[in-house]
């Protein structure tokens, strides 16, 4: 039910990982907070994790990120937690405010009100792309490891952002590596 939390982050400055975890159709819920890093966030196809404004306008202001999703699957991200607020997520970065990456896939994002602060410089309103990159020196996320999958972005108010509005996918798709090449084990 709208209001109903499962996980209500407390302070500002929230990181979360659910590695390990089945969160299908569980609620994170956001007030007023700094910035959100969420990982590992996995809902189910036919039930979602959610992140979701419970019981009034949720609030995130940040000189970089407002949401960070990285290496999650099946999340809904929406501002319809209160029925007095048609769009009830208000997020405000400098740096890709939302922000999907890190083999995320299968997003939805929906009535939210997304724009830049005034202190930002680089970035987009909503970015959802994974660019390969070196963890533990393995290359991840190449052409044949990764693919994105049913991004969704409706019913948003995207406006005064720095670059676009809307990143979605990547650029450089020709590239096996991505924009540039990786050295993942030091050995040129």
């Amino acid at each position: 039910a709208p209001g109903h939390c499962d996980v209500l982050a407390q302070g500002d400055f929230i990181n979360l990982n659910f590695e390990g975890q089945d969160m299908s159709g569980q609620r994170i819920c956001i007030t007023d907070h700094i910035l959100f890093y969420i990982n590992h966030l996995n809902g189910s196809e036919n039930n979602p994790a959610i992140i979701s404004n419970c019981g009034g306008i949720g609030r995130i202001t940040d000189n970089n990120k407002a949401i960070w999703l990285r290496n999650s699957r099946y999340v809904r991200i929406t501002g319809t937690g209160h029925s007095g607020h048609p769009i009830g997520l208000k997020l405000i970065g400098a740096h890709n405010t939302i922000d999907a990456t890190d083999g995320s896939s299968d997003i939805t994002i929906d009535h939210v009100d997304v724009s830049s602060s005034a202190n930002g410089g680089t970035g987009s309103g909503i970015s959802m792309r994974t660019y390969p990159n070196c963890v533990d020196q393995q290359l991840r996320y190449t052409r044949d490891q990764f693919t994105q999958y049913n991004t969704v972005v409706r019913d948003s108010y995207i406006h005064d952002t720095y670059n676009e509005g809307l990143y979605i996918g990547t650029s450089h798709h020709h590239f096996e590596q991505g924009y540039a090449p990786l050295d993942c084990n030091n050995d040129g």
